[in-house]
């Protein structure tokens, strides 16, 4: 979540991130320690290091959790500075939720542009309401989904940062941030790219988690949204990304079969 001020009187012009896990698969033993230590390392707040938006401008983000929500919040910029705030805050959200990913925590999310109100005790105002709707109507899949406050601030082009789901929804193009080190066309001979281990890693996670959700279609099918996604990505890499990298569901190739009688049943 982010705001103008981020503390005192309701800020004007805020930004905020509202993250959410309700269709999240069945809470494990050690699962809330784990995604709280994740969180730290990963958040934001912790990889700004000075806390800076942009060079010489100090804006700490600000963390608010609540039930199974995370608000994350930093002032929007004013002036010259204003457009350029929230394709930056886009860009750190980019690795928040990659890293957060690859630790195995497929986040979903809703990010909007207004008036919060966030101290050390309390958050409220429009921004929260509109990132939390956002969130809970409209992301429905592990993606962070961007409000209709947002579009003003957003270019025609927005370096890949973003995409346009099937839907319509904007929605922050994560795998976009892997690092591509080298040039990883292997039949050159080049070694591949660091970014293709954190590849390969998110495949092998979604694969691991459609074989293990196959019987539960509520949870299955976002983990499917997931597989889609990651194959665009792929696909988007062009054809010197070898196509071992993209996600192999079998479940999702799985065809109906007509009921057969039981070997010795009565005719």
């Amino acid at each position: 979540m982010d705001a103008r001020n981020c503390e005192g009187p309701l800020s004007r012009s805020s930004i905020c991130l509202d993250t959410g896990q309700r269709w999240y698969e069945p809470t494990r033993k050690g699962d809330s320690t784990n995604f709280c230590s994740s969180f730290e390392r990963h958040s934001p707040r912790a990889s700004a290091g000075s806390g800076d938006i942009v060079p010489g401008h100090r804006a700490p983000w600000r963390v608010k959790a609540f039930t199974d929500n995370i608000v994350l919040c930093f002032p929007m910029l004013s002036g010259e500075d204003e457009a350029g705030t929230l394709p930056i805050a886009i860009d750190r959200l980019g690795s928040f939720q990659l890293y957060m990913t690859i630790d195995g925590f497929f986040i979903r999310g809703g990010v909007a542009v207004a008036d919060v109100y966030f101290d050390e005790e309390i958050v409220f105002g429009p921004g929260l309401l509109e990132a939390y709707a956002t969130e809970s109507q409209r992301a429905r899949d592990p993606r962070i989904v961007l409000a209709d406050s947002c579009l003003q601030y957003i270019a025609e082009s927005s370096s890949g940062s973003l995409l346009k789901d099937a839907d319509g929804q904007l929605f922050v193009n994560y795998l976009n941030k892997i690092i591509w080190y080298d040039v990883y066309d292997e039949q050159e001979g080049r070694t591949p790219a660091p970014g293709v281990d954190f590849l390969t890693q998110h495949k092998r996670l979604v694969e691991a988690k459609l074989h293990e959700y196959a019987a539960e279609p509520a949870v299955w099918s976002k983990y499917h949204w997931v597989a889609r996604y990651h194959n665009f990505f792929c696909k988007d890499c062009g054809p010197s990304l070898p196509l071992r990298y993209r996600v192999v569901d079998q479940d999702a190739a799985f065809e109906p079969q007509r009921i057969r009688k039981q070997e010795g049943s009565e005719k």
